[in-house]
């Protein structure tokens, strides 16, 4: 009796190899792109044929193993598990091949492909084989031991080599409710889309059919939000970028001295001139905790202010208040008993206590010294951190 047991959600296993390693990082951009959720069914069709081979094959070994020690009893246990591709997810994976594995896939090797991606349990593996580099790289492709094509690449190619490697992937991953959306933003851009910072691959986005909200902020740009609905018909995306006047920014630091760094440039005076925005600043000064703020705002004057390093961690402050309290107290004891003992002494001059008077004067001199020093590491903790 064969049992049928639910499986929980599946990977769809991808792995990639190269000996071109820009084409590499192009391949980890584009699936990088496509990851998440694999809803095609030629996707699904793959990874059923694979999960459901290991599962006849974990079958037929247990079997095996019962017949083999003669625990017949055991064999009506036996379940084969229900393979499910519902809820499959990307998962790129990076096997360790031998060189001489790697050689017969840079050849196309099919019996190579075949029994390296069942040993690795792979539902898709690309191959990106370079053959030549004269004048621009020349990489053959293989997808599952199939040749797909050549490629012609080169960093000025890397747009349209981008598109063909998106064309690759894309039927294997995702169906038609996903939409690759081309955008044009500036460098060094944040993006977000429905809430979650996104990073933005050679200009696309993919996004499920539907209403989504884009916002984004980019240096030297207004902060901008749009909503959108993706369709069948909608895959760009015009996000109307409006250029800000530069404001120059005179700023000031407290205490003065400190290391400044705007939008990533260490600025030297005290007058940004060309003050972009949105902005990233920093100041810095040994002693003091680091500063660091984000801007969108317009302003023309800046005042920095330091905090010592004591207000992160208040022991400093509190042993140095601690010792000057505990000084000043023995001061007045020494003071009291010194007066008290003089009192005494006039009153009664016959017990002869000028000598013992004498020594709690040292003392209260002492006790005295030790108030001014500690009140000055008092100081120090409390404005310096020191």
């Amino acid at each position: 009796m064969i049992l049928l047991l639910p499986l929980k959600a599946g990977e769809f296993r991808v792995a990639f190899v190269g000996n071109n390693e820009a084409y590499n990082l192009l391949a980890e951009d584009v699936l990088d792109l496509l990851s998440g959720s694999v809803d095609s069914e030629l996707g699904k069709a793959l990874y059923l044929k694979r999960a459901e081979r290991e599962s006849l094959d974990s079958y037929q070994k247990n079997a095996s193993s019962y017949y083999d020690s003669e625990k017949f009893d055991k064999l009506d246990s036996l379940k084969l598990s229900k393979v499910s591709a519902d809820n499959l997810v990307l998962s790129v994976v990076n096997p360790k091949f031998t060189a001489e594995e790697l050689e017969f896939l840079y050849s196309g090797d099919k019996e190579a492909f075949r029994y390296l991606m069942e040993r690795e349990k792979l539902d898709l593996l690309a191959v990106f084989s370079q053959v030549s580099s004269d004048p621009v790289d020349m990489i053959e492709i293989y997808l599952n031991g199939e040749r797909i094509r050549n490629a012609l690449f080169a960093e000025s190619l890397k747009k349209a080599e981008t598109e063909e490697m998106i064309d690759l992937f894309f039927p294997y991953l995702k169906d038609n409710t996903t939409k690759l959306l081309a955008m044009d933003l500036p460098e060094k851009s944040t993006l977000y889309i429905d809430g979650e910072q996104t990073r933005l691959y050679t200009g696309y986005a993919a996004l499920k059919d539907g209403p989504h909200t884009l916002s984004y902020t980019a240096m030297g740009y207004l902060p901008k939000t749009v909503e959108i609905v993706v369709s069948d018909s909608f895959n760009t995306v015009d996000l109307a970028l409006e250029e800000v006047v530069p404001l120059p920014i005179f700023y000031s630091t407290l205490p003065y001295g400190a290391e400044v760094v705007f939008n990533g440039e260490r600025i030297d005076t005290s007058l940004i001139e060309d003050g972009i925005y949105p902005y990233t600043l920093t100041a810095s000064l040994e002693g003091f905790e680091s500063f660091s703020m984000q801007s969108t705002k317009r302003a023309n004057r800046l005042t920095i202010e330091l905090k010592p390093n004591w207000i992160a961690s208040s022991d400093m402050l509190t042993k140095a208040k601690d010792e000057f309290y505990e000084a000043l107290f023995k001061t007045l004891i020494s003071f009291g008993a010194q007066i008290g003992l003089e009192t005494i002494s006039g009153l009664y001059p016959e017990h002869n206590l000028k000598p013992l008077s004498v020594v709690f004067k040292g003392v209260s001199l002492v006790s005295l010294i030790n108030v001014v020093d500690t009140i000055f590491e008092y100081y120090q903790a409390a404005t310096l951190g020191l």
